[in-house]
Protein backbone atom coordinates (compact mmCIF):
# COMPACT_ATOMS: atom_id res chain seq x y z
CA UNK A 1 0.00 0.00 0.00
CA UNK A 2 2.88 2.40 0.66
CA UNK A 3 3.81 2.40 -3.02
CA UNK A 4 0.18 3.14 -3.93
CA UNK A 5 0.11 6.09 -1.51
CA UNK A 6 3.30 7.49 -3.07
CA UNK A 7 1.74 7.35 -6.53
CA UNK A 8 -1.40 9.06 -5.23
CA UNK A 9 0.65 11.94 -3.81
CA UNK A 10 2.60 12.63 -7.01
CA UNK A 11 -0.28 12.28 -9.49
CA UNK A 12 -2.45 15.15 -10.69
CA UNK A 13 -5.96 13.73 -10.58
CA UNK A 14 -9.23 14.43 -12.31
CA UNK A 15 -12.19 13.65 -10.05
CA UNK A 16 -15.78 12.62 -10.76
CA UNK A 17 -18.32 12.31 -7.96
CA UNK A 18 -21.97 11.95 -7.01
CA UNK A 19 -24.29 9.70 -5.06
CA UNK A 20 -24.63 6.20 -6.45
CA UNK A 21 -24.57 2.46 -5.69
CA UNK A 22 -21.64 0.08 -6.04
CA UNK A 23 -23.49 -2.22 -8.41
CA UNK A 24 -24.44 0.75 -10.61
CA UNK A 25 -21.08 2.46 -10.90
CA UNK A 26 -18.11 0.13 -10.58
CA UNK A 27 -18.58 -1.68 -13.90
CA UNK A 28 -19.04 1.56 -15.92
CA UNK A 29 -15.92 2.91 -14.20
CA UNK A 30 -13.93 -0.06 -15.45
CA UNK A 31 -15.19 0.60 -18.97
CA UNK A 32 -14.10 4.22 -18.53
CA UNK A 33 -10.62 3.05 -17.55
CA UNK A 34 -10.37 1.04 -20.77
CA UNK A 35 -11.60 4.01 -22.81
CA UNK A 36 -8.93 6.43 -21.62
CA UNK A 37 -6.17 3.85 -21.16
CA UNK A 38 -5.31 4.56 -17.53
CA UNK A 39 -2.75 2.49 -15.70
CA UNK A 40 -4.22 3.56 -12.36
CA UNK A 41 -7.67 4.70 -11.25
CA UNK A 42 -9.44 4.64 -7.89
CA UNK A 43 -13.18 4.57 -7.17
CA UNK A 44 -14.87 4.65 -3.80
CA UNK A 45 -18.34 4.48 -2.28
CA UNK A 46 -18.35 6.29 1.07
CA UNK A 47 -21.09 6.01 3.71
CA UNK A 48 -23.06 3.81 1.24
CA UNK A 49 -23.85 6.78 -1.05
CA UNK A 50 -21.08 9.17 -2.09
CA UNK A 51 -19.13 7.86 -5.06
CA UNK A 52 -15.82 9.48 -5.98
CA UNK A 53 -13.55 8.36 -8.79
CA UNK A 54 -10.14 9.71 -9.70
CA UNK A 55 -8.18 9.34 -12.93
CA UNK A 56 -4.79 10.77 -13.88
CA UNK A 57 -5.62 14.12 -15.51
CA UNK A 58 -3.10 13.54 -18.30
CA UNK A 59 -4.98 10.42 -19.42
CA UNK A 60 -8.09 12.54 -20.04
CA UNK A 61 -6.07 15.17 -21.89
CA UNK A 62 -4.20 12.65 -24.05
CA UNK A 63 -7.38 10.76 -24.97
CA UNK A 64 -9.24 13.93 -25.93
CA UNK A 65 -6.31 15.26 -27.97
CA UNK A 66 -6.01 11.99 -29.86
CA UNK A 67 -9.73 11.92 -30.74
CA UNK A 68 -9.62 15.61 -31.66
CA UNK A 69 -6.76 15.03 -34.10
CA UNK A 70 -8.53 11.98 -35.55
CA UNK A 71 -11.56 14.13 -36.34
CA UNK A 72 -9.38 16.75 -38.04
CA UNK A 73 -7.84 14.06 -40.23
CA UNK A 74 -11.10 12.21 -40.93
CA UNK A 75 -14.41 14.12 -40.80
CA UNK A 76 -16.20 10.76 -40.48
CA UNK A 77 -14.31 9.75 -37.34
CA UNK A 78 -17.00 10.73 -34.82
CA UNK A 79 -19.77 9.24 -36.98
CA UNK A 80 -17.92 5.91 -37.12
CA UNK A 81 -17.34 6.11 -33.38
CA UNK A 82 -21.02 6.81 -32.70
CA UNK A 83 -21.94 3.82 -34.86
CA UNK A 84 -19.83 1.57 -32.63
CA UNK A 85 -21.59 2.99 -29.57
CA UNK A 86 -24.91 2.34 -31.25
CA UNK A 87 -24.00 -1.30 -31.82
CA UNK A 88 -23.25 -1.71 -28.11
CA UNK A 89 -26.44 0.11 -27.07
CA UNK A 90 -28.56 -2.12 -29.34
CA UNK A 91 -27.23 -5.16 -27.49
CA UNK A 92 -28.25 -3.57 -24.19
CA UNK A 93 -31.67 -2.71 -25.61
CA UNK A 94 -32.20 -6.36 -26.57
CA UNK A 95 -31.32 -7.34 -23.02
CA UNK A 96 -33.80 -4.81 -21.59
CA UNK A 97 -36.57 -6.09 -23.84
CA UNK A 98 -35.90 -9.66 -22.77
CA UNK A 99 -35.86 -9.07 -19.02
CA UNK A 100 -38.56 -6.39 -18.77
CA UNK A 101 -40.96 -8.99 -20.13
CA UNK A 102 -39.93 -11.59 -17.55
CA UNK A 103 -41.30 -11.97 -14.03
CA UNK A 104 -38.09 -11.45 -12.08
CA UNK A 105 -40.02 -11.88 -8.80
CA UNK A 106 -39.90 -15.63 -9.53
CA UNK A 107 -36.13 -15.77 -10.22
CA UNK A 108 -33.83 -17.79 -7.94
CA UNK A 109 -30.22 -16.86 -7.15
CA UNK A 110 -28.59 -18.94 -9.94
CA UNK A 111 -30.93 -17.31 -12.47
CA UNK A 112 -30.14 -13.84 -11.14
CA UNK A 113 -26.39 -14.55 -11.10
CA UNK A 114 -26.49 -15.64 -14.75
CA UNK A 115 -28.57 -12.63 -15.81
CA UNK A 116 -26.28 -10.21 -13.94
CA UNK A 117 -23.19 -11.75 -15.51
CA UNK A 118 -24.66 -11.08 -18.95
CA UNK A 119 -25.65 -7.53 -18.02
CA UNK A 120 -22.22 -6.79 -16.58
CA UNK A 121 -20.51 -7.75 -19.83
CA UNK A 122 -22.90 -5.73 -22.00
CA UNK A 123 -22.68 -2.71 -19.71
CA UNK A 124 -18.88 -2.82 -19.62
CA UNK A 125 -18.63 -3.14 -23.40
CA UNK A 126 -20.94 -0.15 -23.82
CA UNK A 127 -18.97 2.09 -21.47
CA UNK A 128 -15.69 1.24 -23.18
CA UNK A 129 -17.03 3.42 -26.02
CA UNK A 130 -19.55 5.68 -24.30
CA UNK A 131 -17.03 7.39 -22.01
CA UNK A 132 -15.23 9.40 -24.70
CA UNK A 133 -17.24 12.60 -24.06
CA UNK A 134 -15.94 12.75 -20.46
CA UNK A 135 -12.36 12.88 -21.72
CA UNK A 136 -13.11 16.38 -23.04
CA UNK A 137 -14.38 17.74 -19.72
CA UNK A 138 -11.06 19.04 -18.33
CA UNK A 139 -9.76 20.87 -21.43
CA UNK A 140 -12.21 20.35 -24.29
CA UNK A 141 -13.52 23.90 -24.15
CA UNK A 142 -9.99 25.31 -24.40
CA UNK A 143 -9.23 23.03 -27.33
CA UNK A 144 -12.31 24.31 -29.15
CA UNK A 145 -11.58 27.96 -28.36
CA UNK A 146 -8.02 27.61 -29.63
CA UNK A 147 -9.23 25.98 -32.83
CA UNK A 148 -11.74 28.78 -33.47
CA UNK A 149 -9.06 31.38 -32.70
CA UNK A 150 -6.76 29.74 -35.24
CA UNK A 151 -9.24 30.74 -37.94
CA UNK A 152 -9.37 34.35 -36.69
CA UNK A 153 -13.08 33.97 -35.98
CA UNK A 154 -14.81 35.31 -32.88
CA UNK A 155 -18.01 33.65 -31.69
CA UNK A 156 -19.98 34.79 -28.66
CA UNK A 157 -20.74 32.21 -25.96
CA UNK A 158 -24.38 32.25 -27.10
CA UNK A 159 -23.39 31.62 -30.72
CA UNK A 160 -21.07 28.81 -29.71
CA UNK A 161 -23.96 27.30 -27.72
CA UNK A 162 -26.08 27.31 -30.90
CA UNK A 163 -23.49 25.12 -32.61
CA UNK A 164 -23.68 22.64 -29.74
CA UNK A 165 -27.42 22.09 -30.31
CA UNK A 166 -28.63 19.75 -33.04
CA UNK A 167 -31.99 18.71 -34.45
CA UNK A 168 -31.81 15.31 -32.77
CA UNK A 169 -33.86 15.25 -29.54
CA UNK A 170 -32.71 13.56 -26.36
CA UNK A 171 -35.12 11.44 -24.32
CA UNK A 172 -36.08 14.32 -22.02
CA UNK A 173 -36.87 16.59 -24.95
CA UNK A 174 -38.83 13.81 -26.66
CA UNK A 175 -40.89 13.17 -23.54
CA UNK A 176 -41.47 16.87 -22.91
CA UNK A 177 -42.51 17.49 -26.51
CA UNK A 178 -44.99 14.61 -26.33
CA UNK A 179 -46.45 15.98 -23.09
CA UNK A 180 -46.69 19.54 -24.47
CA UNK A 181 -48.38 18.43 -27.68
CA UNK A 182 -50.86 16.31 -25.74
CA UNK A 183 -51.66 19.21 -23.39
CA UNK A 184 -52.14 21.52 -26.37
CA UNK A 185 -54.61 19.10 -27.98
CA UNK A 186 -56.56 18.82 -24.74
CA UNK A 187 -56.68 22.61 -24.44
CA UNK A 188 -57.85 22.82 -28.06
CA UNK A 189 -60.49 20.15 -27.26
CA UNK A 190 -59.05 17.77 -29.86
CA UNK A 191 -58.66 15.19 -27.08
CA UNK A 192 -60.72 14.63 -23.97
CA UNK A 193 -59.00 13.90 -20.66
CA UNK A 194 -60.11 10.28 -20.95
CA UNK A 195 -58.54 10.01 -24.39
CA UNK A 196 -55.39 11.64 -23.03
CA UNK A 197 -55.31 9.09 -20.22
CA UNK A 198 -55.35 6.25 -22.77
CA UNK A 199 -52.52 7.86 -24.74
CA UNK A 200 -50.51 8.23 -21.54
CA UNK A 201 -50.46 4.45 -21.11
CA UNK A 202 -48.18 4.22 -24.16
CA UNK A 203 -46.30 7.32 -23.03
CA UNK A 204 -45.56 5.69 -19.67
CA UNK A 205 -44.42 2.48 -21.32
CA UNK A 206 -41.96 4.46 -23.44
CA UNK A 207 -40.65 6.88 -20.82
CA UNK A 208 -41.09 5.00 -17.53
CA UNK A 209 -37.41 5.55 -16.66
CA UNK A 210 -37.09 9.35 -16.93
CA UNK A 211 -36.99 9.97 -13.15
CA UNK A 212 -34.26 7.38 -12.63
CA UNK A 213 -30.72 8.39 -11.72
CA UNK A 214 -27.31 7.21 -10.56
CA UNK A 215 -28.78 7.11 -7.06
CA UNK A 216 -32.11 5.31 -7.35
CA UNK A 217 -34.75 4.11 -9.80
CA UNK A 218 -38.50 3.75 -10.12
CA UNK A 219 -41.03 2.90 -12.82
CA UNK A 220 -43.36 5.77 -13.64
CA UNK A 221 -46.95 4.89 -14.51
CA UNK A 222 -49.72 6.55 -16.50
CA UNK A 223 -50.96 8.01 -13.17
CA UNK A 224 -47.61 9.75 -12.67
CA UNK A 225 -47.70 11.22 -16.15
CA UNK A 226 -51.35 12.22 -15.70
CA UNK A 227 -50.25 14.42 -12.78
CA UNK A 228 -47.63 15.99 -15.03
CA UNK A 229 -50.24 16.56 -17.72
CA UNK A 230 -52.46 18.31 -15.19
CA UNK A 231 -49.56 20.61 -14.28
CA UNK A 232 -48.85 21.31 -17.94
CA UNK A 233 -52.52 22.12 -18.56
CA UNK A 234 -52.17 24.95 -16.03
CA UNK A 235 -49.57 26.56 -18.31
CA UNK A 236 -50.90 29.27 -20.65
CA UNK A 237 -51.41 28.04 -24.22
CA UNK A 238 -49.02 30.67 -25.59
CA UNK A 239 -46.25 29.43 -23.28
CA UNK A 240 -46.85 25.80 -24.30
CA UNK A 241 -46.61 26.81 -27.96
CA UNK A 242 -43.39 28.72 -27.25
CA UNK A 243 -41.85 25.68 -25.52
CA UNK A 244 -42.80 23.47 -28.47
CA UNK A 245 -41.27 25.97 -30.87
CA UNK A 246 -38.01 26.03 -28.90
CA UNK A 247 -37.72 22.22 -28.85
CA UNK A 248 -38.51 22.01 -32.59
CA UNK A 249 -36.03 24.72 -33.60
CA UNK A 250 -34.18 23.86 -36.81
CA UNK A 251 -30.66 24.11 -35.41
CA UNK A 252 -29.00 23.08 -38.65
CA UNK A 253 -30.58 26.13 -40.26
CA UNK A 254 -29.18 28.28 -37.44
CA UNK A 255 -25.75 26.71 -37.98
CA UNK A 256 -25.84 27.64 -41.65
CA UNK A 257 -26.79 31.23 -40.81
CA UNK A 258 -23.79 31.57 -38.52
CA UNK A 259 -21.51 29.86 -41.00
CA UNK A 260 -22.55 32.37 -43.66
CA UNK A 261 -22.31 35.32 -41.25
CA UNK A 262 -18.73 34.55 -40.20
CA UNK A 263 -17.56 32.78 -43.38
CA UNK A 264 -16.71 29.69 -41.32
CA UNK A 265 -14.80 27.14 -43.43
CA UNK A 266 -15.93 23.52 -43.61
CA UNK A 267 -12.84 22.41 -41.70
CA UNK A 268 -13.96 24.39 -38.64
CA UNK A 269 -17.58 23.32 -39.10
CA UNK A 270 -16.25 19.77 -38.92
CA UNK A 271 -14.81 20.46 -35.47
CA UNK A 272 -17.99 22.17 -34.27
CA UNK A 273 -19.94 19.15 -35.48
CA UNK A 274 -17.56 16.87 -33.60
CA UNK A 275 -18.30 18.63 -30.30
CA UNK A 276 -22.05 18.59 -30.95
CA UNK A 277 -21.84 14.81 -31.35
CA UNK A 278 -20.08 14.54 -27.99
CA UNK A 279 -23.17 16.25 -26.53
CA UNK A 280 -25.32 13.65 -28.25
CA UNK A 281 -23.16 10.80 -26.98
CA UNK A 282 -23.59 12.00 -23.41
CA UNK A 283 -27.38 12.28 -23.78
CA UNK A 284 -27.65 8.84 -25.37
CA UNK A 285 -25.62 7.44 -22.49
CA UNK A 286 -27.92 9.03 -19.91
CA UNK A 287 -30.92 7.19 -21.28
CA UNK A 288 -28.98 3.91 -21.39
CA UNK A 289 -27.83 4.39 -17.80
CA UNK A 290 -31.29 5.12 -16.42
CA UNK A 291 -32.73 1.92 -17.88
CA UNK A 292 -29.67 -0.17 -16.98
CA UNK A 293 -29.82 0.95 -13.35
CA UNK A 294 -33.52 0.08 -13.22
CA UNK A 295 -32.74 -3.47 -14.40
CA UNK A 296 -29.99 -3.79 -11.77
CA UNK A 297 -32.48 -2.70 -9.11
CA UNK A 298 -35.02 -5.30 -10.21
CA UNK A 299 -32.47 -8.05 -9.65
CA UNK A 300 -31.16 -6.65 -6.35
CA UNK A 301 -34.68 -6.14 -5.05
CA UNK A 302 -35.30 -9.83 -5.68
CA UNK A 303 -32.00 -10.72 -3.95
CA UNK A 304 -33.08 -8.71 -0.89
CA UNK A 305 -36.38 -10.58 -0.85
CA UNK A 306 -34.77 -14.02 -1.16
CA UNK A 307 -32.27 -13.40 1.66
CA UNK A 308 -34.57 -11.22 3.82
CA UNK A 309 -32.13 -8.30 3.57
CA UNK A 310 -32.78 -4.57 3.47
CA UNK A 311 -32.69 -3.55 -0.19
CA UNK A 312 -30.82 -0.31 0.63
CA UNK A 313 -28.10 -2.26 2.43
CA UNK A 314 -27.20 -3.91 -0.89
CA UNK A 315 -25.92 -0.56 -2.25
CA UNK A 316 -22.36 -1.61 -1.31
CA UNK A 317 -22.48 -4.96 -3.12
CA UNK A 318 -20.96 -5.45 -6.57
CA UNK A 319 -22.99 -7.23 -9.23
CA UNK A 320 -20.12 -9.66 -9.85
CA UNK A 321 -20.38 -10.78 -6.20
CA UNK A 322 -23.80 -12.30 -6.86
CA UNK A 323 -22.77 -15.81 -7.81
CA UNK A 324 -24.96 -18.91 -7.87
CA UNK A 325 -23.42 -19.94 -4.53
CA UNK A 326 -23.74 -16.61 -2.71
CA UNK A 327 -25.63 -16.69 0.58
CA UNK A 328 -27.06 -14.22 3.06
CA UNK A 329 -24.12 -14.48 5.45
CA UNK A 330 -21.62 -13.63 2.69
CA UNK A 331 -23.58 -10.51 1.82
CA UNK A 332 -24.09 -9.46 5.45
CA UNK A 333 -20.34 -9.64 6.11
CA UNK A 334 -19.59 -7.45 3.08
CA UNK A 335 -22.34 -4.99 4.02
CA UNK A 336 -21.02 -4.60 7.57
CA UNK A 337 -17.41 -4.21 6.38
CA UNK A 338 -18.31 -1.57 3.78
CA UNK A 339 -20.67 0.73 5.66
CA UNK A 340 -17.94 3.35 5.94
CA UNK A 341 -16.30 2.73 2.58
CA UNK A 342 -15.66 0.34 -0.27
CA UNK A 343 -12.76 1.41 -2.46
CA UNK A 344 -11.54 -0.17 -5.70
CA UNK A 345 -8.10 0.43 -7.15
CA UNK A 346 -7.08 -0.49 -10.68
CA UNK A 347 -3.31 -0.46 -10.86
CA UNK A 348 -0.91 -2.30 -13.18
CA UNK A 349 -3.77 -4.38 -14.64
CA UNK A 350 -4.85 -5.55 -11.19
CA UNK A 351 -8.10 -4.73 -9.38
CA UNK A 352 -8.07 -4.64 -5.55
CA UNK A 353 -10.82 -3.81 -3.07
CA UNK A 354 -10.37 -2.10 0.29
CA UNK A 355 -12.73 -1.26 3.12
CA UNK A 356 -12.50 -0.05 6.71
CA UNK A 357 -9.29 1.67 7.86
CA UNK A 358 -7.32 0.71 4.76
CA UNK A 359 -9.97 2.08 2.44
CA UNK A 360 -10.24 5.34 4.41
CA UNK A 361 -6.47 5.79 4.45
CA UNK A 362 -6.35 5.67 0.64
CA UNK A 363 -9.45 7.88 0.36
CA UNK A 364 -8.00 10.55 2.66
CA UNK A 365 -4.69 10.53 0.80
CA UNK A 366 -6.50 11.21 -2.46
CA UNK A 367 -8.46 14.09 -0.99
CA UNK A 368 -5.29 15.75 0.28
CA UNK A 369 -4.38 16.31 -3.38
CA UNK A 370 -7.45 18.55 -3.79
CA UNK A 371 -6.65 20.94 -0.93
CA UNK A 372 -7.50 24.58 -1.72
CA UNK A 373 -6.59 27.83 0.03
CA UNK A 374 -8.13 31.27 -0.33
CA UNK A 375 -11.57 32.61 -1.19
CA UNK A 376 -11.26 32.44 -4.98
CA UNK A 377 -12.33 29.35 -6.94
CA UNK A 378 -11.75 29.11 -10.69
CA UNK A 379 -13.46 27.02 -13.32
CA UNK A 380 -14.79 27.04 -16.88
CA UNK A 381 -17.65 29.41 -17.84
CA UNK A 382 -20.59 27.39 -19.17
CA UNK A 383 -23.10 30.25 -19.51
CA UNK A 384 -22.15 33.90 -18.94
CA UNK A 385 -23.49 36.26 -16.30
CA UNK A 386 -22.87 37.52 -12.79
CA UNK A 387 -24.89 36.64 -9.72
CA UNK A 388 -24.55 36.79 -5.94
CA UNK A 389 -26.31 34.34 -3.67
CA UNK A 390 -26.41 31.76 -0.90
CA UNK A 391 -24.66 28.44 -1.49
CA UNK A 392 -26.48 25.15 -1.21
CA UNK A 393 -24.27 22.05 -1.65
CA UNK A 394 -26.25 19.20 -3.24
CA UNK A 395 -24.42 15.88 -3.43
CA UNK A 396 -27.46 13.87 -4.48
CA UNK A 397 -31.23 13.43 -4.32
CA UNK A 398 -31.17 13.04 -0.54
CA UNK A 399 -30.26 16.76 -0.35
CA UNK A 400 -32.82 18.07 -2.87
CA UNK A 401 -35.36 19.09 -0.23
CA UNK A 402 -32.97 21.60 1.37
CA UNK A 403 -32.57 23.63 -1.83
CA UNK A 404 -34.42 26.97 -1.93
CA UNK A 405 -35.41 29.15 -4.87
CA UNK A 406 -32.73 31.62 -5.95
CA UNK A 407 -29.81 29.88 -4.26
CA UNK A 408 -26.49 28.95 -5.86
CA UNK A 409 -26.53 25.25 -6.70
CA UNK A 410 -23.16 23.63 -5.92
CA UNK A 411 -22.70 19.98 -6.92
CA UNK A 412 -20.00 17.51 -7.95
CA UNK A 413 -21.78 17.29 -11.30
CA UNK A 414 -25.39 17.61 -12.42
CA UNK A 415 -27.51 14.88 -13.95
CA UNK A 416 -31.08 14.79 -15.33
CA UNK A 417 -32.63 14.52 -11.87
CA UNK A 418 -31.01 17.88 -10.97
CA UNK A 419 -32.96 19.79 -13.65
CA UNK A 420 -35.88 20.87 -11.37
CA UNK A 421 -33.32 22.40 -8.97
CA UNK A 422 -31.36 23.98 -11.81
CA UNK A 423 -34.50 25.75 -13.00
CA UNK A 424 -34.87 27.34 -9.55
CA UNK A 425 -31.18 28.24 -9.12
CA UNK A 426 -29.70 31.71 -9.47
CA UNK A 427 -26.37 30.20 -10.47
CA UNK A 428 -24.70 26.81 -10.86
CA UNK A 429 -21.20 25.67 -9.83
CA UNK A 430 -19.83 22.15 -10.33
CA UNK A 431 -16.61 20.33 -9.49
CA UNK A 432 -16.54 18.54 -12.82
CA UNK A 433 -17.34 19.06 -16.44
CA UNK A 434 -16.51 21.04 -19.51
CA UNK A 435 -18.24 22.31 -22.61
CA UNK A 436 -20.06 19.01 -23.27
CA UNK A 437 -21.19 18.24 -19.69
CA UNK A 438 -24.79 18.13 -18.49
CA UNK A 439 -24.50 21.30 -16.40
CA UNK A 440 -23.14 23.23 -19.38
CA UNK A 441 -25.90 22.00 -21.70
CA UNK A 442 -28.76 22.73 -19.30
CA UNK A 443 -27.45 26.06 -18.01
CA UNK A 444 -27.22 27.29 -21.60
CA UNK A 445 -30.80 26.22 -22.27
CA UNK A 446 -32.01 27.85 -19.04
CA UNK A 447 -29.73 30.89 -19.46
CA UNK A 448 -28.42 30.60 -15.89
CA UNK A 449 -24.87 31.78 -15.02
CA UNK A 450 -22.83 28.63 -14.63
CA UNK A 451 -19.23 27.62 -13.91
CA UNK A 452 -18.10 24.01 -14.31
CA UNK A 453 -14.86 22.12 -13.69
CA UNK A 454 -13.83 23.91 -10.47
CA UNK A 455 -12.54 20.59 -9.04
CA UNK A 456 -13.05 21.61 -5.41
CA UNK A 457 -16.26 23.65 -5.04
CA UNK A 458 -18.11 20.98 -3.01
CA UNK A 459 -15.11 20.66 -0.68
CA UNK A 460 -14.50 24.39 -0.18
CA UNK A 461 -18.02 25.87 -0.19
CA UNK A 462 -20.49 25.22 2.62
CA UNK A 463 -24.25 25.61 2.95
CA UNK A 464 -25.02 29.22 3.82
CA UNK A 465 -21.85 30.73 2.33
CA UNK A 466 -22.55 33.80 0.22
CA UNK A 467 -20.64 33.88 -3.06
CA UNK A 468 -20.29 36.04 -6.14
CA UNK A 469 -20.38 33.98 -9.33
CA UNK A 470 -18.69 35.65 -12.28
CA UNK A 471 -19.50 33.23 -15.09
CA UNK A 472 -18.07 35.64 -17.65
CA UNK A 473 -14.58 34.83 -16.42
CA UNK A 474 -15.10 31.54 -14.54
CA UNK A 475 -14.45 32.93 -11.05
CA UNK A 476 -16.29 32.26 -7.78
CA UNK A 477 -15.50 34.47 -4.79
CA UNK A 478 -16.60 33.93 -1.22
CA UNK A 479 -18.23 37.03 0.22
CA UNK A 480 -19.51 35.66 3.52
CA UNK A 481 -18.49 32.37 5.14
CA UNK A 482 -21.07 30.39 7.05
Amino acid sequence: MNELLKIIRKTEWYKQAGNSKAYYIFTPSRGAVKNIGSNITIWSLKNTKLTEGVFPLNDFINTSKKAFEEQKKDSQFIDKYMSKCKEKSIELDKYYTKFLKKDISKFNIPQIAKALQELEKLNYDYWVYAYLCDAFDPQGDEMLKEEIKRYNITLSKEELAVFMRINWLNYMQEERLGMLNLALKVKQKKHSLNEARTLLENHAETYFYIDNSWESTTMLTADDFMKRLDETLNTPTSEIEEQIKDIETDWEKEHKKLQKKYLIPDSLMNILYFFSQLFKLRDLRKKQTLVTNYIYDLFFSRIAEIFSLDFEDLRVILAEEITENVNAEDLKKKINARKQIILETYWDNKTTHYSGKEGMKIYEEINKTFVHKGDIIKGTPAFPGKVKGIVRVIMGEVHFSKFNNGEILVAPMTRPEFVPLMKRAAGIITDEGGITCHAAIVSRELKIPSIVGTKISTKVLKDGDVVEVNANHGVVRKVIKN
